[in-house]
């Protein structure tokens, strides 16, 4: 029996809306046909709402996931979240100790697209100059984008927040990369917020990039907060030096990144245009995010456990 035969009427079918553009640029929900993904060869899953909900597996998304791993050779599967403190294969790890079958499965995070969108700054840059990157990140994080570039670029200078030992005066910045960060490090810690305000008043033409743009459904309506999100923190930025920073979210806008990531898994060697690609979310603003002006012609499945 064919694989697809198979999949679509026991999990598709019955979980998945597909969303298709109408000419108004609105979306129209419709059940899935065995045309939609016969001739897919990428399937890209977020794991928040599609495979995980509060950090534990959703049942008949790891039965599914399992099955069609095992039975599947032909489409691969990508699984994507905006997780920044976490490494891929910290994630992985993870996603195996909850029952999923990660063999030749990729995991994108939004710390390996900050990772990419590095590269193709430093590719982009002029070669003799020297870039300063201040990483207002956790301590995972910054090892794991610190540790990758320096093996690869010697043209690169980072700084990082916590960095007792650094003398944060007087550096010039060309980039700020603002990622998640535990509030229990920024509670009380105003020697943090001084360095972090007078690194930025002296580099206000530097450039930001924030790891991912999530409110976490409503910022200003959280009484509990254990960490500080990049808006967060931008927002704070803004209110104490009055200014306007406009940010740039890769995990966001760069659609590319994560499709050029997820090549690997055809070991960079196959050509996959948009129209093979298949991105599932449980979050209609997620989706639309991504394709924003309705241009990049992927399919777009939606599931209902969000």
């Amino acid at each position: 029996m064919n694989i697809i035969s198979y999949y679509l009427p026991h999990f598709l079918k019955n979980t998945i809306y597909f969303l298709n553009p109408n000419k108004n640029n609105n979306y129209l929900l419709k059940k899935p046909k065995i045309d939609d993904i016969k001739n897919l060869k990428l399937i890209i899953l977020n794991i928040d709402g599609v495979l995980c909900v509060d950090n534990k597996p959703i049942t008949i998304a790891k039965e599914t996931f399992n099955y069609f791993r095992k039975n599947n050779n032909d489409i691969k599967i990508c699984v994507l979240t905006n997780e920044c403190r976490k490494t891929p294969k910290i994630i992985k790890k993870e996603l195996i100790t909850l029952g999923y079958n990660m063999t030749n499965i990729k995991v994108i995070s939004a710390s390996s697209i900050i990772l990419e969108y590095i590269r193709s700054i430093i590719s982009n840059s002029n070669s003799n100059k020297i870039l300063n990157i201040s990483l207002v990140v956790e301590e995972t994080p910054y090892f794991y984008i610190k540790d990758n570039i320096t093996n690869e670029y010697n043209n690169v200078q980072f700084h990082w927040i916590f960095d007792k030992k650094m003398n944060h005066n007087n550096q010039h910045i060309d980039y700020f990369i603002i990622g998640r960060i535990n509030n229990n490090i920024t509670n009380n810690n105003n020697k943090l917020k001084e360095i972090l305000l007078n690194s930025i008043k002296n580099n206000k033409d530097a450039k930001f990039i924030i790891t991912s743009d999530n409110n976490i459904k409503n910022t200003n309506t959280r009484t509990t907060i254990n960490t500080l999100l990049p808006i967060d923190i931008i927002r704070f930025i803004n209110n104490e030096l009055n200014l306007y920073i406009k940010s740039h979210c890769p995990f966001k806008t760069d659609f590319n990144i994560i499709k050029n990531q997820s090549k690997s898994l055809y070991n960079n060697d196959v050509s996959i245009e948009n129209k093979e690609i298949l991105i599932i979310d449980d979050n209609f603003d997620n989706i639309d995010n991504i394709d924003i002006n309705k241009e990049l012609n992927i399919n777009k499945g939606l599931v209902l456990t969000g």
